[in-house]
């Protein structure tokens, strides 16, 4: 599947967009450092890093409730 249909088929759960390429679970965030640049990093509870993209930010927050 491309990503974008998974990300359909996953909608509504725990899981959110990070970026286009990259689809993570909330349940599985221990941390957010939030940077300069608008972006995010999220770190993963088993240590993984990644980075939210500006344009998925918003809905992280949104989902967060941030």
């Amino acid at each position: 599947l491309r990503l974008h249909e998974i990300e359909e088929r996953l909608s509504g759960g725990d899981f959110f967009r990070a970026s286009k390429s990259t689809i993570s679970n909330i349940a599985k965030i221990a941390s957010l450092k939030p940077e300069l640049s608008g972006r995010l990093e999220v770190t993963l509870l088993h240590g993984e890093r990644l980075q939210v993209s500006r344009q998925y930010v918003p809905e992280l927050r949104r989902r967060l409730e941030l």
